[in-house]
Order: C-alpha cells, then structure tokens, then sequence
C-alpha cells in the first residue's frame, strides 16, 4: 500500500493525474483486503483512510467535486471509526482536521435563488 501511495504522490507532482489515481486506487484495493482481513489491526485501518485521502485530491483536482467528496467522506468515516476507539490519538485527531478541511473546501454554497455557488477554493480547481 504505501509503495501505491508513493507512486501516486510522485506521479501527481509529475502531473500525471490519471496514472496517480491508478496507483492510488491499486492501493487502496489492497487496503480494503488487509482491512476486511484483519478489521483490528490500526495499521490497516490507517492505510484504508490514506487510500481514500489522494483520490480525493485526485479527483478534486480533475474537476470532478462529488466524487473527490465521496472519497474523503470515506477516509473520514474510516478516520472517525479510530478516533473513537482512541480519542487521545493526536495522529486520529489531525487527520480528523485534514479530511475535514479538505470537505469544507468542496462546499457548495445554496443562495437564496436556490442556486449552487461555489466558494472560492472550488472556483479555481475546474
């Protein structure tokens, strides 16, 4: 999993969006399988949430809002699971931060028209 995420990181730098959310989603493929396999084990657990945490980016930085939202919900329902179980876990809690950051950029404001607009960090990421 982290040599997947690794490669992901370095494609992303390198631009390539699509091959870092390949490396990415083979990651986070085996994730799930270490986590279904052993759902105790914190490790696991962590790499599942670290999985989910680029392809949001990836996805955010494609354009596409709703699914980069849909992949940090679910690192964060992962991240939230271990904060529970260890609340005095500051790597829990700023990852809690994190992906909670990441979800309030992708916000959609509602006017009073009932029209969508974006806030200012979506604006600039289509």
């Amino acid at each position: 999993v982290a040599s997947q995420l690794k490669i992901g990181v370095v494609l992303k730098v390198q631009g390539e969006l699509a091959g870092a959310q390949a490396a990415y989603e083979a990651g986070l493929t085996v994730a799930e399988r270490l986590a279904q396999e052993d759902p105790a084990n914190d490790k696991w657990q962590l790499y599942l949430a670290l999985t989910h945490y680029p392809i949001g980016e990836v996805r955010h930085a494609q354009g596409d809002l709703a699914r980069a939202r849909a992949a940090y919900e679910m690192g964060l329902a992962v991240v939230e699971r271990l904060a529970r179980l260890d609340p005095n876990n500051a790597q829990w809690q700023r990852y809690l931060k994190d992906i909670n950051e990441k979800l309030k950029k992708l916000e959609v404001r509602k006017k009073p028209s009932g029209k969508s607009v974006k806030t200012k960090e979506t604006k600039g990421n289509k």
